[in-house]
């Protein structure tokens, strides 16, 4: 895997964690958003539980891609 998407993938995954219990600055509020599945929640909890569940998805994936890549 390049170096380049391990980057950006991990960095987008620690990111939406982080965004789940802090609110990201307006100007970057567009890159984190989450999927529609999550309007059955009530408001205050769908964007938190959506960042923190897209962060989960994507540094798993980052791992998942990792290990396939580099078998150890």
């Amino acid at each position: 895997m390049p170096v380049a998407a391990t980057v950006v993938l991990g960095l987008f995954g620690v990111l939406y964690l982080v965004f789940a219990f802090v609110q990201p600055p307006e100007g970057i509020r567009h890159f984190f958003k989450v999927p529609g599945i999550f309007v059955f929640l009530p408001d205050r909890l769908a964007m938190p539980v959506g960042r923190f569940l897209m962060g989960v998805l994507l540094l798993g994936g980052l791992a998942v891609l990792w290990f396939k890549t580099h078998p150890g």
